[in-house]
């Protein structure tokens, strides 16, 4: 055999053996079990009964089987219960041996106690689908019927990476003109209603600190369901929304607010063509590391620019940096962050004015008042579109936190409308300052692999993709933040000019620490109330505008048409079907 001929056995020798390894010894190595996704899907029918669909994504390595606990409540039951894998239906064992193999439990399902339990199968990843039916799944309460479930508990190891929950029924469209309402606690997500559907998602990936729970007011006498009781609806909301998110006040005295509304659907679609195994593992473990090194959150990056300051808006005009606040912060809060800053904007010039909303009970609040002055020519675009949002909001030229509430979630397109201004305004700047790429680009190509992929990712998550110049301004908008936070600490003269600091106020309500900054101003300018636009009447304006803007979003959560979900709360009541794991 001449040395060339042995020269390629030898390469191939050498590729066999790499294969044989990664293949056997790389699911030794880095064993796992995950639920990548949940999807369930829960139809109703006349008598309250619930059909579950449960789509499971999982990929496990080690194990023999998934289990998930039941708690039933009140004359609720279980049955058809039923698993397949990959469309491979399941047999199903009258006695489920917990202890038993993996392979006398491949294909095969059962019940052991209150547990769901159903073999594993195969190694990898694989798409089970659970179904079963609960009798009785509705509530009638003394007042009206409503849905309590908890969908994942705490501390499971089938938190799942995403959880997409629909509840549905042909007969009776759910939604907020036909007398629903719907809450999600325990998770950072959305609710909505959409095509006579309710549904509550993850906006990020579950932990086992979260749970999952939902409740569905639904119009009294709807459904024939055996399950009463004697409590009334707003007892159990009163429960629920104890250490939650949502305001029970703002439930018993606003109106139920309509939703429908538009909010941007970020489904992640990772699709890998032409590569192999090892790929999808690589890219599987790494892509979110690789693309948190690129785009960090605003905590990270003040870390790493700790004692390092920057003393004004790196763009200019804060409404320039708003693409830029949706990478960094939780996006929850970003529109809420820039309705205070946009209220702020109007006061500062002279749109609007401040004043005591007359009320017979309770603590003081704002309510604001349009004025004769009109917006600049060359305002910012989110400012003119807020401004016509307010004037349409005004009755008789007063705008209260109720009525802004209300018509921002009157109609599905404001919110959306509201938003894209924001977006489209900064995108705009961002891309002709060289701080972003153009939103047509598919793929970019700066020679760094890994960033890259971080801006294929990107793309997905928040929208556009960044620069260097990007990447600088975030870091100056961490700096800003350092500032803005440690201005008291500093070994040096703090300014004393009113027009910057009325300004940077601005910046420090896109960051969320407005009343934090205004406290620390008054320490160092003590002048600063007499000589700023924003001091007039007895309110506090910092305060008094942060609390408008705050309790319109609350308002808008709390009212049951949808919107974000509340990170506690919830009550002990109801049933589920959250525990779980894998054995």
């Amino acid at each position: 055999m001449g040395a060339k001929k042995l020269k390629k056995y030898g390469i191939l020798t050498s590729i066999l053996s790499l294969m044989v390894f990664f293949l056997v010894f790389l699911p030794k190595v880095a064993a796992d079990q995950t639920v990548n996704s949940m999807n369930i899907n829960v139809a109703l029918d006349e008598q309250g009964t619930a059909t579950f669909t449960e789509n499971w994504s999982v990929t496990a390595d080690e194990g023999s089987e998934i289990y998930k606990t039941i708690k039933l409540v009140g004359p609720q039951q279980l049955s058809d219960y039923q698993v397949s894998m990959d469309g491979q239906t399941f047999k199903r064992v009258n006695t489920w041996d917990t202890d038993a193999d993996r392979q006398q439990k491949a294909y095969r399902y059962g019940q052991n106690g209150d547990e769901l339990n159903w073999g594993i199968t195969k190694y990898g990843t694989h798409h089970y689908t659970i179904k079963y039916k609960i009798a009785n799944f509705v509530e009638q309460t003394k007042t009206k019927q409503m849905i309590a479930w908890q969908f994942l508990n705490k501390d499971v190891e089938i938190a799942p990476d995403h959880i997409k929950v629909t509840v549905s029924d042909p007969s009776h469209p759910l939604s907020v003109d036909n007398g629903y309402g719907i809450w999600a606690f325990g998770f950072e997500g959305k609710t909505a209603f959409k095509n006579g559907q309710a549904t509550m998602r993850s906006t990020t990936a579950t932990t086992e600190d979260d749970y999952v729970k939902m409740i569905v007011q639904i119009p009294k006498n709807t459904y024939q369901t055996a399950y009463k009781t004697t409590r009334s609806f707003d007892s159990y909301m009163k429960e629920a929304f104890k250490g939650s998110d949502y305001d029970y006040h703002d439930y018993k005295n606003g109106e139920t607010i309509g939703n429908d509304k538009g909010v941007r659907i970020a489904y992640i679609v990772i699709a890998i063509i032409g590569i192999g195994f090892f790929g999808i593992i690589f890219c599987f473990f790494n892509s979110y590391r690789t693309y948190r090194k690129y785009y960090p959150k605003m905590t990270t990056l003040q870390k790493q620019t700790k004692q390092e300051y920057y003393r004004e808006i790196p763009t200019k005009s804060i409404y320039n940096t708003y693409v830029f606040f949706n990478a960094l912060l939780p996006a929850t809060s970003v529109l809420d962050n820039f309705l205070t800053v946009a209220l702020l904007q109007l006061l500062k010039d002279g749109q609007i004015v401040m004043q005591d909303e007359p009320r017979k009970h309770g603590k003081d609040r704002a309510q604001f008042v349009l004025t004769d002055k009109a917006l600049a020519d060359d305002a910012p675009a989110p400012i003119k579109k807020f401004y016509q949002i307010m004037t349409e909001a005004a009755t008789d030229g007063v705008v209260t936190q109720k009525a802004l509430a209300k018509y921002l979630n009157g109609d599905s397109k404001r919110h959306r409308q509201l938003t894209k201004a924001y977006t489209r305004y900064s995108r705009e700047y961002g891309e002709s300052h060289n701080l972003i790429y153009a939103k047509k680009t598919k793929r970019t190509k700066t020679g760094d692999r890994k960033r890259d992929r971080a801006n294929k990712m990107a793309s997905w998550l928040v929208d556009f993709q960044m620069k260097p110049a990007g990447e600088e301004v975030e870091k100056n908008l961490a700096r800003l933040k350092n500032y803005l936070q440690e201005f008291t600490l500093l070994d040096e003269r703090t300014p004393q000019e009113v027009g910057l600091w009325d300004e940077l106020m601005i910046a420090a309500a896109a960051f969320g620490i407005l009343e934090e900054v205004a406290d620390q101003l008054e320490q160092v300018y003590p002048n600063y109330r007499q000589d700023s636009v924003y001091y007039y009447g007895s309110l506090h304006p910092f305060v008094s505008v942060s609390h408008f803007s705050s309790t319109v979003a609350t308002q808008t959560r709390s009212s049951g048409g949808g919107g974000s979900t509340s990170s506690g709360g919830g009550g002990s009541f109801g049933g589920g079907s959250g525990g779980g794991g894998f054995r």
